[in-house]
């Protein structure tokens, strides 16, 4: 019988409520928004399924192959593909392929009601969807059964998700399935929909319209920085556009300073070289230190090829990639949660507190919409030669 006395163990994946043939097992959230968890023991047989998929009691570590793994730095040819997709558009890539070859692709999306789901895609329009960025834990409810189904009735499957979740479904499947291609992102933690929930209400009534899209990578704008959104409203039958930087929306602020992520983030089992994953992808942010003629703001990947299937891929769509191979090494000193969790710092308990004690607006006021981001924006906004000047200023 699954129990988490500890926040830490536990991501929120539903693994064990989805394997419980008798329904034993309900998700249930916290104050901060955070799923997890709870066993009715008048149903529960104590037959230990939920405890065996569990991907944190039973994580471990694949052990390293000789010829695993491959470092590259890689964007879609395809400028279209690459604008509508997150970083270089790799997934894009790889998801085309699939379902061009008798299968489906499962991934994050907002429905609706901007809740974040795991989404079927059966074609290249409803792959559309999954395609961006989304900083925020994703409702795997019924994905997983969804996608042993597809499995079982011989189709090719694509999963993309956390390391956490990939690791959860392999659990969960328990068994090896030859027609199963498993992606995983570089990942550096999860808000809870809660927060953003919160968010959607706050700008709502600042902008005096109704929420319909959130874009956390604007690519439109290539400057002055990648971590630009752009949010969608509609007011009066009209749709309006909202684009600014990260610190002028209070929760991708908080979500990239990262005091709003969940407990077990900052104790990831996975932050890792080895990875459960069949292909991992990331941003390449600092791509110009190594090739400076590379526009960085139309979306560049670092990507960890782990297994021979995920070898089988790449070479198979080598034609649709730029590759050129980097030093594995040299990829995790450029982006730390390859090899370890997110620090927590301590504000991160605090905030929360002050969220329940005081309400959304307290904390926006205290922590994002404070003189300070506002002079980062201002120097952010100012043009390229100016603000080298001024970098050149302070470093003397």
């Amino acid at each position: 019988m699954i129990q988490i006395n500890n926040k830490e163990n536990c991501c929120g994946c539903r693994a064990c409520t989805e394997i419980c043939f008798y329904h034993a097992i309900n998700m249930e959230i916290d104050e901060e928004g955070f799923y997890y968890p709870k066993v009715d023991s008048t149903k529960c047989i104590d037959c230990g399924l939920c405890d065996s998929v569990c991907p944190i009691m039973n994580g471990g570590l694949k052990k390293l192959d000789k010829n695993f793994p491959e470092g590259y730095v890689c964007w879609a040819k395809d400028k279209i593909l690459r604008f509508n997709s997150a970083s270089g558009g790799i997934f894009g890539v790889l998801a085309t392929l699939v379902i061009n070859n008798n299968g489906v692709v499962y991934g994050a999306a907002f429905d609706e009601k901007m809740k974040l789901r795991v989404v079927k895609a059966s074609n290249i329009e409803e792959l559309q969807p999954i395609l961006k960025s989304k900083y925020l834990q994703c409702n795997n409810e019924m994905a997983f059964k969804n996608i042993k189904k597809d499995l079982q009735e011989g189709k090719n499957v694509l999963y993309m998700s956390s390391p956490c979740n990939v690791k959860a479904l392999k659990n969960y499947l328990r068994k090896k399935y030859d027609n199963l291609l498993t992606m995983d992102f570089i990942c550096h933690g999860v808000p809870s929909q809660l927060l953003f929930d919160l968010n959607k209400s706050y700008l709502e009534r600042k902008y005096n319209g109704v929420m319909l899209s959130y874009d956390f990578r604007d690519k439109l704008s290539k400057k002055p920085s990648p971590k630009k959104n752009r949010i969608t409203f509609l007011r009066d039958k009209n749709t309006i556009e909202v684009s600014g930087l990260y610190l002028q929306d209070v929760f991708h602020c908080l979500f990239e300073t990262f005091n709003i992520l969940r407990p077990s983030c900052y104790v990831c089992r996975f932050a890792k070289p080895q990875r459960e994953s069949d292909i991992t992808v990331g941003d390449f942010h600092n791509i110009n230190r190594y090739m400076p003629n590379i526009n960085r703001f139309d979306g560049v990947s670092m990507m960890l090829v782990n297994t021979d299937l995920g070898n089988k891929f790449i070479n198979a769509t080598r034609n649709e990639l730029f590759l050129k191979e980097f030093e594995v090494n040299l990829l995790i000193s450029e982006n730390e949660c390859l090899a370890k969790p997110t620090r927590r710092k301590n504000v991160r308990n605090i905030i929360f507190k002050e969220l329940n004690d005081f309400g959304f607006e307290y904390i926006a006021q205290k922590y994002v919409l404070t003189t300070s981001n506002k002079l980062k924006i201002l120097y952010y906004n100012l043009p390229n030669w100016l603000r080298r000047i001024l970098k050149q200023i302070v470093l003397r």
